[in-house]
């Protein structure tokens, strides 16, 4: 590894907000899955809290995945990884489902 590489890795990474930033990113599939067969039926702080509870057990384990990865510097962090990375979730997700919605066209029927 190249040391522009190497020193990236050393402080860039032990960010909170880039890791949370991360375990968000690759939560969001999973936590879409838990959650998209219900998003046409809720709104607002309804679907955040529909999201935010159905997405806890994915991105505590992939928390542990990153930590596990990074070591002893992100395990400092865990509780503001899990918290940034859960609101990073609900909104990556509330924005899914407004995109979804949008790309439904409505069929028209005949009078």
């Amino acid at each position: 590894m190249s040391l522009p590489g190497l020193l990236l890795r050393l402080f860039a990474t032990s960010k909170p907000e880039l890791l949370g930033d991360k375990v968000a990113s690759r939560s969001r599939s999973a936590v879409w899955n838990r959650v998209s067969h219900r998003m046409h039926t809720l709104q607002g702080a309804e679907a955040r809290g529909y999201i935010r509870a159905r997405a806890l057990a994915v991105i505590e384990q992939e928390t542990n995945r990153l930590i596990s990865e990074e070591g002893p510097k992100a395990a400092r962090h865990r509780e503001q990884i899990l918290r940034d990375a859960g609101e990073s979730v609900i909104r990556l997700v509330l924005e899914q489902s407004q995109i979804s919605r949008r790309s439904v066209i409505p069929m028209r029927r005949a009078a």
